[in-house]
């Protein structure tokens, strides 16, 4: 996917639409999830309270858990739904950090293909 992002002009980008990896799980919950998980995963900060968004992805083989920055749950749900990345972008909010967002997906080889 990140290939076939290179060759495009800029103004193309956000109305494509991405097949997302099959074994891609989305967790959007009103308790932090992840601030419950870390410390006793990866030597975490301690939790915090608040809803947090997850995304379980399968880069390698193992499940890994990546927090999702605010607005990464819903512009994720849209690319699950098949929204082109605009679309998708736009239900995540003014605050929503989209770099952060495809580099999380980008680094977890969630997105594995480019639909047309």
């Amino acid at each position: 996917a990140v290939e076939e992002l290179q060759g495009l002009p800029s103004r193309d980008i956000a109305t494509l639409r991405f097949t997302l990896a099959p074994a891609l799980r989305l967790i959007r919950s009103p308790w932090p999830l992840y601030a419950i998980w870390a410390p006793n995963h990866t030597a975490g900060p301690t939790p915090v309270t608040g809803a947090q968004d997850v995304v379980v992805l399968r880069a390698e083989f193992d499940p890994v858990p990546h927090l999702l920055p605010p607005g990464g749950g819903a512009f994720l749900a849209g690319l699950l739904e098949r929204k082109t990345l605009g679309e998708s972008a736009a239900l995540a909010g003014k605050d929503f950090d989209l770099a952060t967002t495809l580099g999380v997906l980008m680094t977890g080889r969630a997105m594995t293909g480019v639909l047309q």
